[in-house]
């Protein structure tokens, strides 16, 4: 959050929230495209290849039908929480505004929601 009275995301973070809001009113307006791009990727990464940074997670081949819709989950991390309570009550609100949901996280509390699974 910012430092000052606002109570609102640092311009970091909203500046992410909004990069991520363009990208994907992009694969709205481009859904069979990015459904295509998302499959060849992923089926390249897994069969050894490299790009974009991705790599096989700990279930190895997802065993996809490449036929089918992609189900898309956002998270933008960014911050250190100063004040867990405040902060949880903007993410909530702001959450609850977007669709389709971009989830806004600071570092610690990305870290603690992941330690629990």
């Amino acid at each position: 959050m910012n430092g000052n009275h606002y109570e609102d995301f640092s311009a970091k973070t909203n500046q992410a929230v909004q990069q991520i809001r363009k990208r994907l009113g992009y694969i709205t307006r481009n859904y069979e495209e990015f459904r295509q791009f998302v499959h060849q990727t992923r089926e390249f990464v897994e069969s050894g290849g490299e790009r974009f940074n991705s790599f096989v997670g700990p279930k190895g081949k997802l065993g996809v039908d490449p036929n089918k819709d992609i189900n898309l989950h956002t998270v933008v991390i960014g911050g250190r929480s100063k004040d867990d309570l405040n902060e949880s009550k903007l993410r909530h609100e702001y959450e609850r505004g977007n669709s389709p949901s971009i989830r806004v996280e600071s570092w610690d509390s990305w870290i603690k929601k992941s330690r629990r699974k």
